[in-house]
């Protein structure tokens, strides 16, 4: 975590492409739905 609050995510097999930053709402809101399965139709 970023000392603004925001967390910082890269792809490590392409750090090329670049990073991500979302801040602590989106994180949890995101947290939140992959415990809700909201993801698991994109496997």
């Amino acid at each position: 975590m970023l000392p603004d609050g925001r967390t910082a995510v890269r792809d490590s097999k392409h750090p090329e492409a670049g990073t991500v930053f979302f801040t602590r709402s989106e994180i949890a809101a995101w947290v939140a739905g992959a415990k809700a399965g909201e993801f698991d139709d994109l496997t």
